[in-house]
């Protein structure tokens, strides 16, 4: 049975990441993402799966992040090597089928973020939902 996105991951500690790195990082997603909270809210009429994708700054890091996904949000999750030297290590995952409303996925998009910069400050790349 899905559950609600918001509740795949544990709610992260108040201050566990500095909110305005959290600020920003918002607003540089919602620039950049095709999707949005309300977006996929309205158009799920089941369980969805949400991929994403975080940069990180070497492999040691990329896989710690993983690792935390995998254990804490039951993830499938992916580690990748820089293509070019100019691109960083990444780690692409998806959720397990999940439901959605705006709310919990502004929240799932925020404990998201904090998780990344727990994991030596790495970036939430960007997320959309996976529709069957």
């Amino acid at each position: 049975m899905a559950v609600p996105i918001e509740e795949t991951l544990p709610e992260p500690e108040r201050g566990a990441a500095p909110a305005d790195w959290v600020a920003e990082n918002l607003a540089e997603l919602e620039e950049m993402n095709g999707d949005t909270a309300e977006s996929v809210a309205g158009d799920a009429t089941g369980a969805v799966r949400i991929e994403f994708a975080f940069a990180a700054q070497d492999q040691d890091i990329a896989d710690e992040l993983a690792e935390y996904l995998e254990t804490e949000g039951d993830y499938e999750v992916d580690v990748r090597s820089p293509e070019t030297e100019v691109d960083e290590w990444s780690v692409h995952g998806t959720t397990p089928e999940v439901t959605v409303t705006a709310a919990g996925l502004d929240d799932w998009v925020r404990t998201m973020l904090i998780a990344g910069w727990a994991h030596g400050r790495s970036r939430l790349d960007g997320w959309s939902a996976l529709f069957d």
